[in-house]
């Protein structure tokens, strides 16, 4: 498919040269929302420079919802319906079947439309071609659906029992989807022309149910191995609403289990062996000691942006502004300033991490 020729907007400026970013391709970036008055543009944050270090103007996704997944690419949602496949950098644009392709999305009741996805992972860069599968998280956190190239409608994983996806990844030639009770699910995706295979299911992560919030994020380690990291958010109420009780909140620690699929086994651990984590807002990347420490990235911590979507509520304190760097030796949290207010408080389109250095 030509990319160029699906977005005409973007036909006269899609070249790859005019948009390579000047930072390291494989350090993630603070995407940051869209001001309501401003030009299309959208900033792109530096966490090691501290500053704001690209500005790019892209039409595509104002007022949207900007969902990063994977390889530099954005799914963008309206809440007419339509979605849309774009790089901001390389510019690649594709149009992707309408909202109401999925199933079951006649049945939806929740407004705005465009939260029906959840979260979107890829397979492969869609810049080296069409064999590849995006697979999402969708209607509710209710069900996994997937699409391919040249598919005219979304494709829905059947599955045995009732859940909640918390989140899903690829690795090895898996889509793995973890739920809110901490049971493990894959599924192969080798054979293009089926259903993903169902491949293994496993369930060891305890409830607490003390904890107000929780997310959890498949993330596989420089080195190869699958991890699964656990966040903990304390807050309090202050009484003044029914509607939002919870008005502050904060993440106060993490938990890191590596993922043993041999015997489908937990085992937590107390390093990253070196690497930096970015998550939040459907994004889970590491990146080695020996990147982080020439990028002034700090190693064996976790950098994390604000996904507790009521946050970004006008009733909350908060905000979005739940958002830091998190050292899994010693515990200690450090926020991130500089980035405060109106620059990070978006209920359609929260910051989200986005790196053009992910590796198949």
């Amino acid at each position: 498919m030509a990319f160029r020729g699906v977005c005409t907007s973007w036909r006269a400026v899609a070249t790859k040269d005019k948009f390579v970013p000047s930072w390291p391709p494989i350090v993630p970036l603070l995407m940051l929302p869209g001001h309501e008055n401003a030009n299309h543009e959208r900033e792109f944050y530096s966490i090691s420079q501290r500053s704001t270090s690209l500005r790019l103007s892209l039409p595509e996704a104002k007022g949207k919802r900007c969902i990063g997944v994977r390889f530099g690419w954005v799914l963008t949602i309206a809440n007419s319906g339509e979605i849309t496949l774009l790089n901001p950098f390389s510019r690649e644009c594709m149009i992707l079947p309408r909202l109401k392709r999925f199933p079951k999305y006649k049945g939806y009741r929740t407004d705005p439309f465009c939260f029906f996805i959840k979260q979107a992972v890829l397979s492969h860069n869609p810049s080296n071609g069409s064999d590849f599968t995006l697979m999402t998280i969708a209607y509710g956190s209710r069900f996994l659906a997937f699409w391919r190239p040249g598919n005219p409608e979304w494709t829905r994983i059947p599955r045995s029992t009732r859940c909640t996806f918390r989140h899903v990844n690829y690795y090895k030639g898996k889509f793995y989807a973890i739920t809110a009770q901490g049971a493990i699910m894959a599924w192969n995706d080798d054979d293009q022309s089926s259903l993903p295979k169902f491949a293994v299911g496993i369930f060891s992560i305890a409830d607490e149910s003390s904890w107000i919030h929780k997310q959890v994020y498949l993330v596989k380690s420089s080195s190869g191995e699958l991890r699964v990291v656990l966040r903990v958010e304390d807050g309090h109420e202050d009484g003044s609403d029914d509607y939002l009780p919870i008005k502050y909140y904060y993440t106060t620690r993490f938990k890191v289990y590596h993922l043993d699929i041999v015997q489908h086994e937990w085992k937590e651990i107390s390093s990253l062996g070196g690497d930096a984590v970015f998550i939040g807002s459907n994004a889970a990347i590491s990146i080695s000691m020996a990147e982080a420490e020439l990028s002034g990235i700090q190693s064996n911590c976790i950098y994390f942006t604000d996904d507790f979507l009521e946050a970004c509520e006008p009733e909350a304190r908060m905000r979005g502004k739940d958002m830091g760097i998190y050292n899994v030796e010693d515990g200690n949290v450090e926020r991130f300033h500089g980035i405060e207010g109106d620059s990070v408080t978006s209920l359609i389109c929260p910051s989200f991490w986005i790196s053009q250095g992910d590796k198949d």
